[in-house]
């Protein structure tokens, strides 16, 4: 079961990569992918689009409004150096007061 989060909010989706010996490293690209209930697939890269943060070697981060009910997707892809790639899924359910 994924986790629940309300409508109108926001959550963050992070991100941790390393390489085989598992020490931390940064890609060549960070790539932030999601897709609401209700659109289209959106792709956002770090170093391009200003919502994908880096925290330190290795980790990233968004934090994405959560504006429609529904289950969601979304992951993280790496291309170059580190290259590799995970998705999970959540959803969304309507504020009682908001």
């Amino acid at each position: 079961m994924p986790n629940t989060y309300k409508k109108r909010g926001q959550i963050r989706c992070s991100a941790a990569f390393a390489d085989a010996d598992g020490d931390v490293l940064d890609p060549d690209v960070v790539v932030f992918v999601y897709r609401p209930p209700d659109g289209a697939r959106t792709e956002l890269t770090y170093g391009v689009d200003a919502g994908v943060v880096r925290d330190s070697e290795g980790n990233y981060h968004i934090d994405l409004d959560v504006d429609v009910s529904g289950d969601w997707a979304y992951g993280f892809y790496a291309t170059g150096t580190g290259r590799s790639g995970n998705e999970t899924s959540f959803h969304v359910e309507i504020a009682q007061v908001l």
